[in-house]
């Protein structure tokens, strides 16, 4: 039987809490909370950018910053794929630890059930911008790798 999200949990994660909510009970073996891999395409597809839309700062800003190595060349080929699997491996088990503190804080906040709820509702949910600052990252990239065909193949001719 499918266990249903809790309000405050599901406000705090907003879209898609009852397919997290379900990825979430692999961390659990009986009272014991551990680390499963679990995979995520989104965290896959949009690395880093997957955490600053799930408003998981800290994780979003260490995702980027080792997506920047990615860029190195030479060392990006090896750094690069590992990263975005490892990431994917994780994402669902950070995003719970994330999901659990905050529901964590916003109780012990709360006077009471209804406050804990409207807190969560303000404070959860996803961050749409992130979507437009991964598109405007993709977009800077593609041009990044335009240029330098076009350049390396102009170098080349002479």
């Amino acid at each position: 039987m499918r266990e249903q999200v809790p309000p405050i949990e599901a406000a705090i994660i907003g879209t898609g809490a009852q397919g997290f909510w379900d990825a979430f009970q692999s961390f659990k073996v009986g009272n014991v909370e551990q680390f499963a891999p679990t995979w995520n395409w989104s965290a896959f597809f949009m690395g880093g950018f997957w955490y600053l839309y799930r408003k998981v700062y800290f994780w979003a800003g260490i995702a980027i910053g080792l997506s920047i190595f990615s860029l190195i060349p030479y060392i990006g080929v090896a750094i690069g794929p590992v990263t975005l699997i490892v990431n994917s491996v994780v994402a669902n088990y950070l995003y719970y630890l994330h999901v659990k503190e905050q529901a964590q804080k916003v109780r012990n906040a709360a006077v009471d059930e209804n406050e804990a709820l409207q807190i969560a509702q303000q404070i959860g949910g996803v961050n749409i911008w992130a979507i437009w600052v991964f598109a405007g990252y993709m977009v800077i990239v593609l041009v990044a790798i335009i240029l330098s065909v076009v350049l390396q193949t102009r170098h080349s001719r002479t």
